[in-house]
C-alpha cells in the first residue's frame, strides 16, 4: 500500500476522493484506492491505494475520479510532523 496526493492542490471535495479509484499507469489498471479524502491539515488531497509491484516509482500514475484522470505524486516520505513544522505559519 502507498501514499498518494493530487500533484496539484485542489479545493476540499473537487475533486470528490472516496475509496475505490481506479490507479492508471498510462492506459492500463495497476491498482485501486482505498481510502481518500482532502487532508485539511495537510490542505491536499491524499489516498493511500494499492498498486502493483512495480509501478509504485513511476512518474506518470493518475487516479480517475468521475471519469476524469488526476496526476499521481508518490509520497516518499511521511506526511506527518511531529514537531509541527508544517502547522506553524
Amino acid at each position: 500500500m502507498e501514499l498518494f496526493s493530487l500533484k496539484k492542490n485542489l479545493k476540499p471535495g473537487a475533486p470528490l476522493l472516496l475509496h475505490d479509484e481506479p490507479v492508471f499507469k498510462k492506459d492500463k489498471i495497476v491498482g485501486y484506492t482505498t481510502s481518500s479524502n482532502y487532508s485539511f491539515c495537510y490542505n491536499k488531497n491524499i489516498c493511500l491505494a494499492y498498486i502493483d509491484a512495480g509501478t509504485q516509482n513511476e512518474n506518470d500514475l493518475f487516479v480517475e475520479i468521475e471519469g476524469k484522470k488526476y496526476p499521481l505524486y508518490l509520497e516518499k516520505k511521511p506526511i506527518h510532523d511531529p514537531d509541527s513544522r508544517l502547522m506553524r505559519s
